[in-house]
């Protein structure tokens, strides 16, 4: 095993047969992990609505958890929901479409290569993937992407808390 941790196939001291780089492997794993942190809160609405069984919720693909909560949200504003309730759902389902389309599938279908290489000679690692016409490359682009992944969690949350408190409030009827 080799120790270099910029080695081509060394990642966290970790060898692997496939080439990566911690910086990469790092920031895609940021990525992934925000989006599945807001796929989960999707099936968190839909589940504690009591629409959909979880197992099931969680089977659905992305667009499929968007067609799902706008179905929910519709089924909500023809039973006479709070126009602030199917607002903030909205919101919700907005921002998570938006991420779904925008960086999710981007980075599904994107293409790792070797971007050249740093100042002591190791190998930069890239990640080719297209975002509206500019095509990102770098571990620091990527952090940008999480970080913009991250601006769905309060649309989310609050559709979350509101689904919750109106739920509670037609229980107590």
């Amino acid at each position: 095993m080799n120790n270099n941790l910029n080695d081509t196939n060394t990642t966290d001291g970790v060898y692997y047969r496939i080439p990566s780089h911690p910086a990469i492997i790092s920031a895609l794993g940021r990525c992934l992990y925000n989006y599945l942190a807001l796929e989960e809160s999707v099936v968190a609405i839909i589940y504690e609505a009591d629409e959909t069984a979880l197992t099931l919720v969680r089977t659905k693909m992305g667009n499929a958890k968007v067609q799902a909560l706008t179905k929910f949200t519709k089924n909500l504003q023809s039973n006479g929901a709070p126009q602030h309730l199917i607002d903030t759902l909205e919101k919700a389902i907005a921002a998570f479409d938006t991420i779904t389309r925008k960086y999710r599938n981007a980075i599904a279908h994107a293409t790792p290569f070797t971007a050249g290489k740093d100042e002591s000679g190791s190998y930069m690692p890239g990640l080719f993937f297209r975002i509206e016409n500019t095509y990102l490359y770098k571990p620091d682009d990527l952090h940008r992407v999480a970080l913009a992944i991250e601006e769905a969690i309060d649309p989310l949350g609050n559709a979350r808390m509101a689904v919750r408190e109106y739920i509670q409030s037609t229980s107590k009827k």
